[in-house]
């Protein structure tokens, strides 16, 4: 899980999404969910729950807003990136589902 987020996943955020959802960024999109340093994300909420919250975003296309791209039109997703993200996001998600931990858990058992 974690070798996936640094692998894939971890540079489409830092591309498209750090700009308002990384440190020292004074958005209320840091408040609910800070990228700094990696999975699981700080912010609002269990880390479950901000995976859950990030699937659904990128899942009705509503990361970026729309206000954002209109002066930022590159920082869009691709098909490709929507899908990795989302494909990511449901695996972190069945875990906890299957009860075999939560997002949140999977940093610390990678570093074992």
């Amino acid at each position: 899980m974690q070798a996936e987020y640094q692998d894939k996943i971890s540079p489409i955020l830092e591309a498209k999404c750090f700009m308002c959802h990384s440190n020292g960024k004074n958005t209320g999109a840091v408040k609910l969910m800070d990228m700094t340093d990696g999975f699981p994300f700080k912010g609002v909420g269990s880390a479950d729950s901000r995976i859950a919250v990030l699937n659904q975003e990128v899942t009705d296309n509503d990361m970026p807003p729309f206000y954002y791209l209109v002066f930022h039109w590159m920082s869009g997703l691709s098909k490709t990136e929507r899908a990795a993200i989302i494909n990511w996001t449901e695996m972190c998600l069945d875990l906890t589902a299957t009860g075999t931990g939560n997002a949140g858990d999977q940093k610390a058992e990678s570093a074992r």
